[in-house]
């Protein structure tokens, strides 16, 4: 969306389900926003996924993802895919579970932790902002190294 945007209510109502999949399918809706032809040049996700910045994904839940196609890593494979295979381009933010270990029905714990950049929230806290600073901070670390490829 950008300033003087001529259809921003058609805009808005495309981007706004990107990657919003409903019900437990948490991963397959992650896979499905970064690799979806709404990204297309034309698409009307066009330009989100830029070579010359950072992908931020935050994952809000209140459910673990039990149906999803695929697993783990072909989740994350394709995020890695959708920024040149390049780790260290993404920082993943994750609100649903915060055990050490993760919980064996989580399916996305395991591929929030492939990255090195990710923040694991409880779902139970009670104030979620000082969570979302500490994800900005993580932000600004990743961006600190960040070198676009090419």
């Amino acid at each position: 969306m950008i300033k003087g945007q001529t259809d921003l209510k058609g805009t808005f109502a495309c981007v706004a389900q990107v990657g919003n999949s409903g019900a437990d399918r948490i991963g397959e809706a992650l896979a499905a926003a970064v690799y979806s032809n709404v990204n297309a040049p034309g698409g009307c996700n066009d330009g989100f996924l830029r070579d010359d910045a950072l992908l931020m994904v935050t994952l809000i839940s209140n459910t673990y993802d039990y149906d999803s196609k695929g697993t783990p890593g072909s989740w994350a494979a394709s995020v890695l895919k959708a920024k040149h295979d390049d780790p260290e381009s993404i920082v993943m933010f994750s609100i649903l579970d915060a055990m050490a270990e993760c919980h064996p029905a989580d399916r996305t714990c395991p591929m929030v932790k492939m990255f090195p950049y990710h923040l694991r929230v409880d779902r139970d806290e009670q104030d979620y902002g000082p969570f979302f600073d500490q994800a900005s901070d993580l932000v600004d670390v990743a961006c600190a190294d960040f070198v676009p490829p090419g």
